[in-house]
């Protein structure tokens, strides 16, 4: 009986040796789940972060900026101890002054303008202003200012007393002369005619025909559209000479509101009225800087009149120049770089040129002269 089973049995544990082997073998479908996230998953998330690293790397690049120039602190550093002596050098001699000043001159009961080259040294007659000076004339105001591109000038042209002045847009290329607003007649006027940094409007102060009232007129340069009001005051004010429209679209110049003419400065809708000088002294003609940064008036803060220098907040403030004689009318080179104006040095009022340190001092007409514009 054992022996007829035996087969039996023996072919039992084979067959139970071979099925236990069966699942041993399925060790292959383990090979290919390991080799699935080596070769599928992994390069998934390779290229994913590859792109990545080359987007991240030209990013930072500009913001770190400094670091490329790092490698060049040592040299930067060697020339610092040259450096000091080059912007002395250029403070006490800049850059030799360029282009024409044109200055007012009165001769034989009429106004007129000429231009002096700084160059050639020759000096040349541009227009005539008319008979009767504007009111700028007790101002020191500047009655005229190049366009920005440097080919119109903006002047008041005055009639005969109690006449209206008008103000004229010239072009320096054709020699075409056109009126764009008229004051009221009676004793009205206009005074300090400055450009928008765009040469398309024209700032002019204007004074009622009863001498008390006065505001901020803004006309359009080829005297087409609306005109604008946009300071209007009553006698409680008094416009003491100077408007200047910076770079920035504001607006600077001289007010008497509380016994002293003051420097204010205001934006070219009307707001932001402030007063940036606060002095007990007269300060008035104000006249931005090229860059807008900085503004020169004269001042009488020092027992007489002489040219400051401030930044645009007011701050900053200093002298330039110290001269026994009264200086006044400032006007900035386009460099920013000199300063041309009106002296009473050498026994007569003519027109001089300084740098920004009050050095360098030259002068520009000998025949008399004042009221400084200096050409773009």
């Amino acid at each position: 009986m054992l022996t007829k089973l035996f087969p039996i049995f023996l072919f039992a544990a084979l067959a139970l040796l071979v099925s236990a082997c069966g699942p041993l073998a399925t060790a292959t479908p383990r090979a290919t789940l390991t080799a699935a996230p080596a070769t599928v998953t992994l390069p998934t998330i390779t290229p994913t972060r590859n792109p990545a690293t080359p987007t991240l790397i030209p990013t930072a690049t500009p913001n770190i900026s400094p670091t490329p120039t790092k490698p060049s602190a040592t040299p930067t550093r060697t020339r610092a101890a040259t450096t000091p002596a080059r912007p002395t050098a250029t403070a006490t001699k800049p850059p030799a002054p360029k282009g024409s000043i044109a200055y007012h001159v009165r001769k034989d009961g009429v106004d007129r303008l000429y231009f002096a080259n700084l160059e050639s040294g020759t000096n040349t007659a541009l227009l005539e202003l008319g008979p009767s000076m504007d009111f700028a004339q007790n101002t020191n105001a500047h009655f005229a200012e190049f366009s920005p591109d440097g080919s119109k000038l903006a002047y008041i042209f005055s009639g005969q007393l109690f006449q209206p002045d008008v103000l004229t847009v010239m072009d320096l290329r054709t020699g075409i002369k056109t009126p764009i607003f008229s004051s009221e007649g009676g004793g009205g006027g206009l005074s300090g005619p400055t450009w928008s940094p765009d040469g398309k409007r024209v700032a002019v102060i204007r004074m009622a025909a009863n001498q008390r009232n006065w505001g901020i007129h803004l006309v359009n340069a080829d005297a087409t559209g609306t005109q604008v009001d946009l300071r209007v005051t009553n006698q409680g004010e008094q416009y003491r000479g100077g408007i200047s429209w910076s770079r920035q679209d504001v607006l600077t110049l001289a007010v008497n509101t509380t016994g002293a003419s003051d420097v204010y400065k205001l934006f070219v809708d009307g707001g932001g009225f402030q007063n940036l000088t606060n002095h007990p002294a007269d300060d008035s003609t104000p006249v931005w800087s090229p860059d807008g940064k900085q503004i020169v008036f004269t001042s009488t803060r020092e027992g007489r009149a002489q040219i400051y220098v401030m930044n645009a907040d007011g701050t900053g403030l200093r002298r330039v120049g110290d001269s026994p004689f009264a200086d006044f009318s400032p006007i900035w080179a386009p460099d920013g770089n000199w300063i041309a104006f009106a002296s009473t040095r050498e026994n007569s009022t003519d027109v001089y040129i300084m740098d920004l340190r009050g050095t360098n001092v030259r002068r520009i007409t000998t025949g008399g002269g004042d009221h400084p514009l200096w050409s773009r």
